[in-house]
């Protein structure tokens, strides 16, 4: 008998594992995570300091500019003494509770302008009137101090603080710098002699001779500083009825 042989199985090949190499991913993953924090932070810090900035704007505002560094400051005339907790802004004098002091306003703080035009005989004048601090702090005034001299040469033919309704406490003012507040006052185009003829009772016009037609000067006075240069006008004499 013969003998029989098995021949023995082929194996199958095996497969080769290719590995693959992942830290290039990781690092553009990671690279990517690290850029999206770095802007979420910065977008965060960006919005805080908008936040911080406008709020330092709101507590400090205006007020916050110190336009004094004396221990005192002039009122009129006399003065304020700070106290260590004030600051002196443009807004006035600021105290540690918040509160605000405005000062009276001084001689050199506030300027004067008066202005005229031509008017007819017996018509009066307007003399207009603009008031400026041009001091560096709000500071208070009254107008009612203010009177009006008309001259012609070197006679006084009007003065309204010689008048009884002159009051040097009316109309007070607070002006910031720069600020200016215009009014006008009136002459009833009349002669006045002793500076102001006061109407008697029952009267709506003063008893006063109305000013001959010729050029007359308007000033305005505080006490007795002029505090406005002389403002030249004419008084117009009426034309000649043609029928006289």
């Amino acid at each position: 008998m013969g003998s029989s042989s098995t021949a023995p199985r082929p194996q199958p090949a095996k497969k080769r594992v290719k590995k693959v190499n992942l830290w290039p991913r990781r690092i553009i993953t990671g690279t990517g995570l690290l850029l999206i924090i770095a802007l979420l932070g910065w977008g965060i810090y960006s919005l805080v300091m908008m936040a911080t900035d406008a709020t330092k704007k709101q507590v400090e505002g205006p007020q916050s500019i110190s336009v004094y560094t004396e221990e005192t400051v002039q009122s009129g005339d006399g003065e304020i003494r700070l106290r260590s907790t004030d600051k002196v802004t443009k807004d006035g004098i600021i105290a540690a509770d918040d509160s605000v002091t405005i000062p009276r306003c001084t001689s050199a703080a506030i300027k004067y302008q008066a202005s005229t035009t031509d008017t007819n005989e017996g018509a009066g004048e307007e003399v207009s009137v603009i008031v400026k601090n041009e001091g560096n702090i709000s500071c208070w005034t009254t107008f009612g101090q203010v009177s009006l001299k008309i001259t012609s040469g070197d006679q006084l033919i009007y003065d309204s603080a010689q008048c009884s309704a002159f009051d040097e406490t009316a109309t007070k003012l607070v002006l910031a710098p720069d600020l200016e507040w215009a009014t006008s006052i009136t002459w009833d185009g009349r002669h006045h002699l002793g500076g102001c003829v006061e109407l008697a009772e029952g009267e709506e016009t003063s008893s006063a001779p109305v000013a001959a037609a010729g050029t007359y000067n308007a000033q305005l006075y505080v006490g007795a500083r002029s505090v406005t240069d002389k403002s030249a006008f004419v008084v117009i004499a009426p034309e000649p009825d043609p029928a006289a």
